[in-house]
Protein backbone atom coordinates (compact mmCIF):
# COMPACT_ATOMS: atom_id res chain seq x y z
CA UNK A 1 0.00 0.00 0.00
CA UNK A 2 1.49 3.42 -1.00
CA UNK A 3 0.41 6.43 0.33
CA UNK A 4 -2.16 8.76 -1.29
CA UNK A 5 -2.57 11.63 0.97
CA UNK A 6 0.70 13.31 0.96
CA UNK A 7 -0.12 16.42 2.59
CA UNK A 8 -2.08 18.09 5.25
CA UNK A 9 -3.68 21.54 6.86
CA UNK A 10 -1.44 23.39 9.57
CA UNK A 11 -4.24 25.42 11.52
CA UNK A 12 -3.61 29.18 12.27
CA UNK A 13 -4.92 31.26 15.37
CA UNK A 14 -8.04 32.67 14.21
CA UNK A 15 -8.04 30.48 10.87
CA UNK A 16 -11.43 30.02 9.62
CA UNK A 17 -12.14 26.46 9.24
CA UNK A 18 -14.31 24.52 6.11
CA UNK A 19 -14.75 20.89 6.45
CA UNK A 20 -12.38 20.51 3.38
CA UNK A 21 -9.53 21.05 5.93
CA UNK A 22 -11.00 18.40 8.50
CA UNK A 23 -11.45 16.07 6.17
CA UNK A 24 -8.01 16.57 4.63
CA UNK A 25 -6.83 16.26 8.38
CA UNK A 26 -8.86 13.14 8.97
CA UNK A 27 -7.91 11.57 5.95
CA UNK A 28 -3.90 11.66 5.73
CA UNK A 29 -4.40 10.45 9.82
CA UNK A 30 -6.72 7.57 8.93
CA UNK A 31 -4.75 6.67 5.77
CA UNK A 32 -1.37 6.68 7.81
CA UNK A 33 -3.11 4.50 10.05
CA UNK A 34 -3.82 1.96 7.86
CA UNK A 35 -0.16 2.12 5.98
CA UNK A 36 1.11 1.10 9.57
CA UNK A 37 -1.00 -2.13 9.42
CA UNK A 38 -0.28 -3.12 6.01
CA UNK A 39 3.14 -1.87 5.15
CA UNK A 40 5.04 -3.12 9.00
CA UNK A 41 2.30 -5.44 10.58
CA UNK A 42 0.69 -7.58 7.22
CA UNK A 43 -1.82 -8.39 5.12
CA UNK A 44 -4.73 -11.12 5.59
CA UNK A 45 -6.23 -13.22 8.34
CA UNK A 46 -4.28 -13.21 11.45
CA UNK A 47 -6.04 -15.26 13.92
CA UNK A 48 -9.77 -17.60 14.04
CA UNK A 49 -12.21 -17.09 11.65
CA UNK A 50 -12.75 -20.34 10.55
CA UNK A 51 -16.59 -21.58 9.75
CA UNK A 52 -17.83 -24.44 11.23
CA UNK A 53 -21.51 -25.68 9.81
CA UNK A 54 -24.00 -27.68 11.63
CA UNK A 55 -24.22 -31.38 10.25
CA UNK A 56 -28.21 -30.57 9.56
CA UNK A 57 -26.43 -27.83 7.41
CA UNK A 58 -29.15 -25.01 8.72
CA UNK A 59 -26.45 -23.18 11.00
CA UNK A 60 -22.98 -21.58 11.04
CA UNK A 61 -20.39 -19.65 13.19
CA UNK A 62 -17.17 -18.01 12.36
CA UNK A 63 -14.88 -18.71 15.07
CA UNK A 64 -13.73 -15.40 17.43
CA UNK A 65 -10.46 -13.84 14.76
CA UNK A 66 -9.48 -10.81 13.54
CA UNK A 67 -7.66 -9.57 9.85
CA UNK A 68 -6.67 -7.16 7.99
CA UNK A 69 -7.72 -5.90 4.48
CA UNK A 70 -5.16 -5.19 1.48
CA UNK A 71 -6.07 -1.34 2.32
CA UNK A 72 -5.64 -1.72 6.29
CA UNK A 73 -8.97 -1.84 7.59
CA UNK A 74 -9.16 -3.70 11.11
CA UNK A 75 -11.64 -6.62 10.40
CA UNK A 76 -12.73 -7.83 14.04
CA UNK A 77 -15.66 -10.62 14.55
CA UNK A 78 -16.62 -11.91 17.71
CA UNK A 79 -18.19 -15.41 17.43
CA UNK A 80 -21.43 -14.30 19.63
CA UNK A 81 -23.52 -16.64 18.39
CA UNK A 82 -24.87 -19.23 15.51
CA UNK A 83 -26.08 -17.63 12.47
CA UNK A 84 -29.18 -19.65 10.75
CA UNK A 85 -30.71 -16.89 8.58
CA UNK A 86 -30.09 -15.68 5.46
CA UNK A 87 -31.23 -12.69 2.85
CA UNK A 88 -30.33 -10.98 -0.43
CA UNK A 89 -27.79 -8.34 0.20
CA UNK A 90 -26.67 -4.74 -1.89
CA UNK A 91 -23.68 -2.56 -1.16
CA UNK A 92 -24.85 0.68 -0.03
CA UNK A 93 -25.06 3.50 -2.99
CA UNK A 94 -23.00 6.15 -0.82
CA UNK A 95 -19.58 4.86 -0.25
CA UNK A 96 -19.93 1.74 -3.20
CA UNK A 97 -17.74 -1.29 -3.38
CA UNK A 98 -16.73 -1.92 -7.20
CA UNK A 99 -15.00 -4.95 -6.20
CA UNK A 100 -18.16 -7.20 -5.95
CA UNK A 101 -19.39 -6.64 -9.63
CA UNK A 102 -19.18 -8.12 -13.00
CA UNK A 103 -17.29 -6.30 -15.41
CA UNK A 104 -17.72 -8.56 -18.13
CA UNK A 105 -20.87 -6.50 -18.60
CA UNK A 106 -21.16 -3.07 -19.18
CA UNK A 107 -22.56 -1.65 -17.80
CA UNK A 108 -21.13 -3.78 -14.78
CA UNK A 109 -23.54 -6.00 -12.67
CA UNK A 110 -23.15 -6.31 -8.96
CA UNK A 111 -22.94 -10.00 -7.29
CA UNK A 112 -26.08 -11.71 -6.35
CA UNK A 113 -25.14 -11.84 -2.21
CA UNK A 114 -26.31 -12.94 0.93
CA UNK A 115 -25.80 -11.68 4.47
CA UNK A 116 -25.98 -14.15 7.23
CA UNK A 117 -27.88 -13.12 10.11
CA UNK A 118 -28.52 -14.84 13.46
CA UNK A 119 -32.11 -14.16 13.67
CA UNK A 120 -35.14 -13.28 11.27
CA UNK A 121 -35.96 -9.86 12.23
CA UNK A 122 -38.94 -10.32 10.71
CA UNK A 123 -37.70 -9.57 7.48
CA UNK A 124 -40.20 -10.88 4.75
CA UNK A 125 -37.09 -11.62 2.58
CA UNK A 126 -34.98 -13.81 4.95
CA UNK A 127 -34.76 -17.80 4.67
CA UNK A 128 -33.43 -20.43 6.81
CA UNK A 129 -29.87 -21.77 6.35
CA UNK A 130 -29.79 -24.65 4.93
CA UNK A 131 -27.22 -27.29 3.50
CA UNK A 132 -28.80 -27.10 -0.58
CA UNK A 133 -28.40 -23.34 -0.66
CA UNK A 134 -24.53 -23.18 0.78
CA UNK A 135 -23.77 -26.27 -2.28
CA UNK A 136 -25.96 -24.81 -4.27
CA UNK A 137 -28.34 -27.81 -4.73
CA UNK A 138 -31.71 -27.61 -6.11
CA UNK A 139 -31.88 -23.85 -5.76
CA UNK A 140 -33.72 -21.29 -7.87
CA UNK A 141 -31.65 -19.56 -10.57
CA UNK A 142 -28.96 -17.25 -9.46
CA UNK A 143 -29.38 -18.98 -6.36
CA UNK A 144 -26.69 -22.25 -8.00
CA UNK A 145 -23.39 -22.48 -7.12
CA UNK A 146 -21.38 -23.20 -4.39
CA UNK A 147 -20.65 -20.58 -1.92
CA UNK A 148 -18.07 -18.19 -0.61
CA UNK A 149 -17.68 -16.92 2.61
CA UNK A 150 -16.72 -13.54 2.80
CA UNK A 151 -16.57 -10.86 5.30
CA UNK A 152 -17.06 -7.14 4.06
CA UNK A 153 -16.47 -4.09 6.26
CA UNK A 154 -19.84 -2.43 5.13
CA UNK A 155 -19.63 1.93 4.93
CA UNK A 156 -23.01 3.32 5.24
CA UNK A 157 -22.82 7.17 5.14
CA UNK A 158 -26.05 8.88 7.34
CA UNK A 159 -27.21 12.33 7.08
CA UNK A 160 -27.42 13.97 10.55
CA UNK A 161 -29.60 16.84 8.76
CA UNK A 162 -32.61 17.28 10.74
CA UNK A 163 -34.65 20.19 10.64
CA UNK A 164 -36.23 21.41 13.52
CA UNK A 165 -38.33 24.59 14.71
CA UNK A 166 -35.26 26.40 15.12
CA UNK A 167 -32.77 25.33 12.76
CA UNK A 168 -32.05 23.46 9.39
CA UNK A 169 -28.06 23.88 9.94
CA UNK A 170 -26.33 20.63 7.90
CA UNK A 171 -24.95 18.92 10.41
CA UNK A 172 -22.52 16.38 8.54
CA UNK A 173 -23.05 13.06 7.77
CA UNK A 174 -21.90 9.69 10.23
CA UNK A 175 -20.82 7.04 8.49
CA UNK A 176 -21.08 3.65 10.40
CA UNK A 177 -18.72 0.58 9.46
CA UNK A 178 -20.66 -2.40 10.15
CA UNK A 179 -19.14 -5.61 9.05
CA UNK A 180 -20.99 -8.18 7.01
CA UNK A 181 -21.09 -11.70 6.67
CA UNK A 182 -21.86 -12.39 3.13
CA UNK A 183 -22.11 -15.35 1.17
CA UNK A 184 -21.20 -15.13 -3.14
CA UNK A 185 -21.35 -17.63 -5.43
CA UNK A 186 -17.82 -19.73 -6.15
CA UNK A 187 -18.30 -18.40 -9.68
CA UNK A 188 -18.42 -14.85 -9.10
CA UNK A 189 -15.68 -15.65 -6.40
CA UNK A 190 -13.36 -17.02 -9.35
CA UNK A 191 -14.07 -14.01 -11.72
CA UNK A 192 -12.69 -11.08 -8.96
CA UNK A 193 -9.99 -13.31 -7.89
CA UNK A 194 -8.82 -13.92 -11.76
CA UNK A 195 -9.24 -10.07 -12.12
CA UNK A 196 -7.02 -9.18 -9.22
CA UNK A 197 -4.35 -11.73 -10.11
CA UNK A 198 -4.14 -9.73 -13.50
CA UNK A 199 -3.11 -6.61 -11.62
CA UNK A 200 0.79 -7.45 -12.35
CA UNK A 201 3.46 -8.86 -10.30
CA UNK A 202 2.85 -7.61 -6.77
CA UNK A 203 -0.66 -9.35 -6.63
CA UNK A 204 0.85 -12.52 -7.66
CA UNK A 205 3.52 -12.04 -5.13
CA UNK A 206 0.77 -11.68 -2.24
CA UNK A 207 -0.97 -14.82 -3.77
CA UNK A 208 2.15 -16.90 -4.52
CA UNK A 209 3.40 -16.32 -0.66
CA UNK A 210 -0.11 -16.75 0.29
CA UNK A 211 -0.02 -20.07 -1.60
CA UNK A 212 3.07 -21.67 -0.47
CA UNK A 213 2.72 -20.83 3.64
CA UNK A 214 0.85 -23.36 4.35
CA UNK A 215 4.04 -25.53 2.50
CA UNK A 216 6.24 -24.00 4.09
CA UNK A 217 5.22 -24.68 8.16
CA UNK A 218 4.50 -28.47 6.80
CA UNK A 219 7.95 -29.43 5.33
CA UNK A 220 9.27 -32.89 7.18
CA UNK A 221 11.88 -32.93 9.15
CA UNK A 222 14.19 -35.88 7.69
CA UNK A 223 16.62 -38.13 9.43
CA UNK A 224 18.54 -40.78 8.16
CA UNK A 225 18.37 -44.07 9.63
CA UNK A 226 21.17 -44.94 11.61
CA UNK A 227 23.92 -47.29 9.97
CA UNK A 228 24.23 -50.57 12.03
CA UNK A 229 25.87 -53.93 12.15
CA UNK A 230 24.52 -55.50 15.16
CA UNK A 231 26.90 -55.40 18.65
CA UNK A 232 28.53 -58.36 17.05
CA UNK A 233 32.16 -59.42 15.20
CA UNK A 234 31.90 -58.60 11.80
CA UNK A 235 32.26 -62.17 10.07
CA UNK A 236 31.74 -60.54 6.42
CA UNK A 237 32.75 -57.87 4.02
CA UNK A 238 29.31 -58.07 2.79
CA UNK A 239 27.46 -57.78 6.17
CA UNK A 240 28.66 -53.89 5.83
CA UNK A 241 27.15 -53.93 2.57
CA UNK A 242 23.98 -55.47 3.83
CA UNK A 243 23.50 -53.08 6.68
CA UNK A 244 24.07 -50.55 3.71
CA UNK A 245 21.59 -51.77 1.97
CA UNK A 246 18.51 -51.69 4.45
CA UNK A 247 19.69 -47.96 5.71
CA UNK A 248 19.69 -46.82 1.89
CA UNK A 249 15.78 -48.43 1.41
CA UNK A 250 13.55 -47.35 -1.34
CA UNK A 251 11.96 -45.33 1.14
CA UNK A 252 14.18 -43.84 2.73
CA UNK A 253 15.93 -42.31 -0.49
CA UNK A 254 12.18 -41.66 -2.05
CA UNK A 255 11.63 -39.33 1.16
CA UNK A 256 14.44 -37.72 0.58
CA UNK A 257 13.89 -36.60 -2.45
CA UNK A 258 10.24 -35.53 -2.03
CA UNK A 259 11.37 -33.49 0.86
CA UNK A 260 13.66 -32.11 -1.79
CA UNK A 261 11.61 -30.87 -4.16
CA UNK A 262 8.48 -29.93 -2.08
CA UNK A 263 11.17 -26.99 -0.39
CA UNK A 264 11.35 -26.12 -3.89
CA UNK A 265 7.77 -26.05 -3.98
CA UNK A 266 7.25 -23.94 -0.83
CA UNK A 267 10.22 -21.43 -1.42
CA UNK A 268 9.59 -21.25 -5.13
CA UNK A 269 8.53 -17.43 -5.58
CA UNK A 270 11.77 -16.36 -3.39
CA UNK A 271 13.83 -18.58 -5.59
CA UNK A 272 14.59 -16.09 -8.31
CA UNK A 273 17.70 -17.73 -9.80
CA UNK A 274 15.84 -20.80 -9.95
CA UNK A 275 13.37 -21.25 -12.58
CA UNK A 276 12.91 -24.65 -12.66
CA UNK A 277 12.82 -27.49 -10.17
CA UNK A 278 16.36 -28.68 -9.57
CA UNK A 279 14.79 -32.07 -7.98
CA UNK A 280 12.75 -32.90 -10.63
CA UNK A 281 13.64 -36.08 -11.61
CA UNK A 282 15.58 -36.72 -8.47
CA UNK A 283 13.69 -39.88 -7.37
CA UNK A 284 14.50 -41.47 -10.88
CA UNK A 285 18.58 -40.69 -10.71
CA UNK A 286 18.53 -41.94 -7.17
CA UNK A 287 16.73 -45.17 -7.71
CA UNK A 288 20.16 -46.70 -8.29
CA UNK A 289 20.71 -46.60 -4.34
CA UNK A 290 17.89 -49.40 -3.89
CA UNK A 291 17.11 -50.52 -6.81
CA UNK A 292 20.03 -53.24 -7.03
CA UNK A 293 21.70 -51.48 -10.00
CA UNK A 294 24.38 -50.11 -7.70
CA UNK A 295 25.66 -54.14 -7.47
CA UNK A 296 25.46 -54.20 -11.28
CA UNK A 297 27.39 -51.00 -11.39
CA UNK A 298 30.16 -52.10 -9.29
CA UNK A 299 29.18 -49.39 -7.27
CA UNK A 300 28.80 -51.13 -3.73
CA UNK A 301 32.52 -50.14 -2.38
CA UNK A 302 31.34 -46.64 -2.12
CA UNK A 303 27.98 -47.09 0.15
CA UNK A 304 29.38 -45.47 2.94
CA UNK A 305 30.30 -42.34 0.72
CA UNK A 306 26.39 -42.19 -0.80
CA UNK A 307 25.52 -42.56 3.23
CA UNK A 308 27.53 -39.65 4.44
CA UNK A 309 26.38 -37.11 1.22
CA UNK A 310 22.81 -38.02 1.83
CA UNK A 311 23.26 -37.07 5.64
CA UNK A 312 25.24 -33.86 4.58
CA UNK A 313 22.34 -32.94 1.85
CA UNK A 314 19.79 -33.44 5.32
CA UNK A 315 21.65 -31.24 7.46
CA UNK A 316 21.89 -28.64 4.68
CA UNK A 317 17.79 -29.03 4.11
CA UNK A 318 17.00 -29.02 7.44
CA UNK A 319 19.60 -25.50 7.99
CA UNK A 320 17.62 -24.18 4.55
CA UNK A 321 14.09 -25.30 5.75
CA UNK A 322 14.70 -23.93 9.24
CA UNK A 323 15.81 -20.47 8.01
CA UNK A 324 12.99 -20.12 5.45
CA UNK A 325 10.58 -19.93 7.87
CA UNK A 326 12.29 -16.38 9.26
CA UNK A 327 11.94 -15.26 5.79
CA UNK A 328 8.29 -14.88 5.36
CA UNK A 329 7.26 -11.13 4.09
CA UNK A 330 5.67 -8.98 1.69
CA UNK A 331 7.44 -5.53 1.06
CA UNK A 332 4.60 -2.56 0.29
CA UNK A 333 1.95 -4.84 -0.49
CA UNK A 334 -0.45 -4.01 -3.31
CA UNK A 335 -3.55 -2.24 -1.81
CA UNK A 336 -6.11 -3.21 -4.70
CA UNK A 337 -5.90 -7.13 -3.42
CA UNK A 338 -8.92 -7.00 -1.04
CA UNK A 339 -9.78 -3.89 -0.14
CA UNK A 340 -12.45 -3.97 1.98
CA UNK A 341 -13.07 -7.86 2.45
CA UNK A 342 -11.74 -10.76 3.57
CA UNK A 343 -12.23 -14.07 1.67
CA UNK A 344 -12.78 -16.97 4.85
CA UNK A 345 -13.41 -20.49 2.74
CA UNK A 346 -15.24 -22.21 0.66
CA UNK A 347 -18.64 -23.45 2.74
CA UNK A 348 -20.20 -25.29 0.26
CA UNK A 349 -18.11 -28.02 0.59
CA UNK A 350 -17.28 -31.30 2.80
CA UNK A 351 -14.94 -30.28 4.06
CA UNK A 352 -14.67 -27.03 3.99
CA UNK A 353 -12.51 -25.84 1.23
CA UNK A 354 -9.84 -22.97 2.68
CA UNK A 355 -8.01 -22.65 -0.14
CA UNK A 356 -10.36 -19.83 -0.74
CA UNK A 357 -9.30 -17.92 2.18
CA UNK A 358 -6.67 -14.50 2.36
CA UNK A 359 -4.20 -16.28 4.39
CA UNK A 360 -1.94 -13.85 6.32
CA UNK A 361 1.61 -12.79 4.93
CA UNK A 362 3.52 -10.41 7.28
CA UNK A 363 5.34 -7.78 6.90
CA UNK A 364 9.23 -7.91 6.26
CA UNK A 365 9.75 -6.14 9.50
CA UNK A 366 9.97 -9.11 11.64
CA UNK A 367 12.40 -10.92 9.37
CA UNK A 368 15.15 -8.68 8.36
CA UNK A 369 14.23 -9.38 4.84
CA UNK A 370 16.84 -8.17 2.91
CA UNK A 371 19.97 -10.02 4.71
CA UNK A 372 17.47 -12.89 5.50
CA UNK A 373 16.53 -13.78 1.90
CA UNK A 374 19.79 -13.62 0.66
CA UNK A 375 20.85 -15.88 3.17
CA UNK A 376 18.34 -18.04 2.01
CA UNK A 377 19.15 -18.59 -1.46
CA UNK A 378 22.53 -18.77 -0.75
CA UNK A 379 21.62 -21.83 1.48
CA UNK A 380 19.29 -23.05 -1.74
CA UNK A 381 22.55 -23.19 -3.81
CA UNK A 382 24.30 -24.48 -1.84
CA UNK A 383 21.88 -27.41 -1.05
CA UNK A 384 21.46 -27.69 -5.03
CA UNK A 385 25.25 -28.05 -5.48
CA UNK A 386 24.97 -30.82 -2.85
CA UNK A 387 22.72 -32.88 -4.57
CA UNK A 388 24.20 -32.33 -8.20
CA UNK A 389 27.55 -33.18 -7.20
CA UNK A 390 29.20 -36.10 -4.71
CA UNK A 391 32.87 -36.53 -4.93
CA UNK A 392 33.93 -39.91 -4.36
CA UNK A 393 37.61 -41.16 -3.41
CA UNK A 394 40.81 -40.25 -6.21
CA UNK A 395 41.27 -42.91 -8.34
CA UNK A 396 38.32 -43.93 -8.58
CA UNK A 397 38.11 -45.60 -11.94
CA UNK A 398 41.05 -47.71 -11.22
CA UNK A 399 39.78 -48.65 -7.75
CA UNK A 400 36.77 -49.83 -9.03
CA UNK A 401 36.09 -53.00 -11.03
CA UNK A 402 34.98 -57.32 -10.83
CA UNK A 403 37.04 -58.86 -8.39
CA UNK A 404 36.65 -61.81 -5.88
CA UNK A 405 36.41 -61.07 -2.33
CA UNK A 406 37.00 -63.09 0.39
CA UNK A 407 37.15 -62.46 4.06
CA UNK A 408 37.86 -64.24 7.10
CA UNK A 409 38.50 -63.24 10.68
CA UNK A 410 40.92 -65.21 13.51
CA UNK A 411 44.25 -65.74 12.36
CA UNK A 412 46.11 -63.63 9.68
CA UNK A 413 44.05 -65.37 6.40
CA UNK A 414 45.17 -64.41 2.74
CA UNK A 415 42.90 -65.73 -0.30
CA UNK A 416 45.54 -66.35 -2.61
CA UNK A 417 44.82 -65.79 -6.35
CA UNK A 418 47.62 -64.18 -7.35
CA UNK A 419 46.44 -60.77 -7.90
CA UNK A 420 46.62 -57.73 -5.52
CA UNK A 421 45.67 -57.48 -2.08
CA UNK A 422 43.62 -55.29 0.41
CA UNK A 423 44.39 -55.85 3.99
CA UNK A 424 42.87 -54.11 6.75
CA UNK A 425 44.85 -53.59 9.99
CA UNK A 426 42.34 -53.16 13.46
CA UNK A 427 44.72 -54.28 16.35
CA UNK A 428 42.86 -57.46 16.24
CA UNK A 429 43.30 -60.52 13.73
CA UNK A 430 44.08 -59.61 10.05
CA UNK A 431 41.49 -59.97 7.39
CA UNK A 432 43.04 -59.98 3.66
CA UNK A 433 40.34 -59.16 0.96
CA UNK A 434 41.26 -60.26 -3.14
CA UNK A 435 40.00 -57.47 -4.96
CA UNK A 436 41.49 -57.79 -8.30
CA UNK A 437 42.99 -53.97 -8.05
CA UNK A 438 46.46 -52.15 -5.79
CA UNK A 439 46.41 -53.20 -2.71
CA UNK A 440 45.17 -50.76 -0.06
CA UNK A 441 46.03 -51.15 3.69
CA UNK A 442 44.20 -49.62 6.53
CA UNK A 443 45.66 -48.73 9.87
CA UNK A 444 42.33 -47.41 11.98
CA UNK A 445 44.81 -45.19 14.40
CA UNK A 446 47.30 -44.46 11.34
CA UNK A 447 45.61 -43.82 8.01
CA UNK A 448 45.19 -45.41 4.59
CA UNK A 449 48.00 -46.28 2.17
CA UNK A 450 47.86 -47.45 -0.96
CA UNK A 451 50.30 -49.93 -2.37
CA UNK A 452 49.80 -49.97 -6.36
CA UNK A 453 52.62 -52.86 -6.80
CA UNK A 454 51.24 -55.81 -7.32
Amino acid sequence: MLPVNISYPNFEANQVLSNEHLNQLFDYLDEQNRLTRTNLIGIGIVCGLEPTIADSGDSMRISKGCGVTSEGYLIVWEDAQALEWYRPYEVPEDLPYREFEDRTFLPAIPFPMWELMPDRNNDPNAARLSGDFLTGTNQAPGEEDEKVLVLFLECLAESNRICSPNSCNDKGTTVTATVRPLLIRKRDIDLLQDRISSLGAEAEAYFSLASTMSERMGLPTLKLPRFDVGATQLGSTSSIFIAYQKVLNKPTVVGIATALRKSYQAFRPLLTDHTSDPFANLISKWAYLHDGSIEDNDLYLWYQYYYDHLDTIIQAYDEFRLHGLKVLGLCCPDSRLFRRHLMLANVGTSPVDYAYRHAFVPSPLFSNQMGALEELRLLFDRLVTLVQNLELPPQVNTLLGSGAITATTGTTTTASTGRPTTTVTTGRPTTTVTTGRPTISTNLNTGLNINTNS
